[in-house]
């Protein structure tokens, strides 16, 4: 069955529901009318479209408005090596701009939306608007940190809790329930991005429901004990 094709569109920052989280953060609604720039051509993805093959090079970054994609590397003996999933409002792409550097492929999980941000005109805002140039650095921050916290865990366990933690905050941040995640990529995904086989991964979810933490429901998880959920994750045992 062919995905649904959409038309080509611009997505403008007055008019975006996250435009509170993204690079207007600090913008009051008057400062918004008066910047041009914070308009982008925009890319609607049906899951499965990819948003960016491997080994291309391009002139601009990615903003993800709403949906939730995956980068991914494939090496040499054909392995896919997933690097990161991106959710809203993450900016992202770094990695074609250079080079010395082959860009990962991305695809979408999910419906997605997602803002082309060619690097002239965020080399533009930047000149003009320091508040915006502030966004940028915090954006990059958030992602930086996100992988920080990911490298310093080291068991199975405190891997999967600190997923789940972070999948929870990003979610939160979005203005959904506290306690639930959604599970847009596939089990086999989330053991490839940890770096630990899909079994580990469906053993770990079942204990951690087994002892009252969490409840799985297909692409659903709730968390029931979001405190012990956050002693495993730092390897605290209670």
């Amino acid at each position: 069955m062919e995905g649904i094709k959409h038309k080509p569109h611009t997505n403008t920052c007055q008019e975006c529901r996250i435009a509170h989280l993204c690079l207007p953060a600090n913008l009051n609604k008057q400062q918004m009318r008066g910047i041009e720039q914070l308009q982008f051509n925009s890319k609607i993805l049906n899951p499965g479209d990819h948003l960016c093959h491997q080994g291309e090079k391009h002139e601009h970054l990615y903003l993800l408005r709403s949906g939730m994609l995956k980068s991914y590397f494939n090496k040499e003996n054909g392995d896919e090596f997933v690097m990161q999933f991106h959710l809203p409002p993450e900016l992202f792409g770094w990695e074609g701009i250079d080079d010395e550097q082959l860009s990962f492929s991305i695809v979408a999980l999910d419906y997605s939306n997602v803002c082309e941000v060619p690097l002239s005109q965020l080399k533009e805002i930047n000149t003009k608007h320091p508040e915006i140039q502030m966004q940028i650095f915090k954006l990059i921050n958030q992602t930086v940190r996100k992988n920080n916290i990911a490298m310093l865990r080291t068991t199975a366990e405190q891997k999967v809790s600190t997923f789940i933690l972070l999948l929870s905050k990003h979610y939160r941040t979005l203005g959904h329930p506290q306690y639930l995640c959604q599970l847009t990529m596939t089990h086999q995904d989330i053991a490839n991005y940890l770096r630990i086989a899909p079994e580990t991964i469906s053993r770990v979810l079942h204990n951690l429901q087994h002892q009252g933490l969490i409840k799985v429901t297909r692409k659903k998880i709730v968390i029931n004990n979001i405190e012990k959920l956050h002693y495993l994750s730092n390897g605290i045992k209670t």
